[in-house]
């Protein structure tokens, strides 16, 4: 068996590969990466990498056309922040809030998003994992 550190280094490698295959346009390697790494995240309970994995799952869920499913994670990747006091650095909150913005332009329905947003607050860390592994769309 492995290690805490060992267990948490790998999630954030795998972190780390799916954000660079996200930026990279290989959605289905990045989704694959990030699911990986949320397991285990979600097995140590290491919520500040869960962070990263969650708003990664997001950016590649609005790279497939699925801005709802974005929202939803986002609305819970900033709740989770919150409950961490983990506020997001202002360089990081600029792209992030293009990626939003892409979003919201790309459900051409407002209130879905918002909606999708409110429903990722309102559920829990365990829901959402269940969320993306179960119902986010392969890409």
């Amino acid at each position: 068996m492995l290690s805490s550190a060992t267990s948490g280094g790998i999630a954030l490698c795998f972190t780390n590969l799916g954000g660079r295959a996200e930026v990279e346009g290989d959605y289905s390697s990045a989704l694959s990466f990030l699911k990986r790494a949320l397991l285990i995240q979600r097995d140590l309970r290491d919520l500040s990498t869960m962070s990263l994995s969650l708003l990664a799952i997001g950016y590649v869920a609005c790279a497939v056309a699925e801005p709802v499913h974005a929202a939803r994670i986002w609305g819970r990747r900033e709740l989770l922040r919150e409950e961490i006091d983990a506020p997001v650095h202002e360089a990081d909150r600029l792209e992030y809030n293009e990626h939003v913005a892409a979003a919201r332009a790309a459900a051409r329905d407002y209130s879905a998003v918002d909606a999708a947003w409110m429903e990722g607050r309102a559920i829990t860390v365990e829901q959402a994992i269940e969320y993306v592994l179960n119902e986010l769309p392969p890409s």
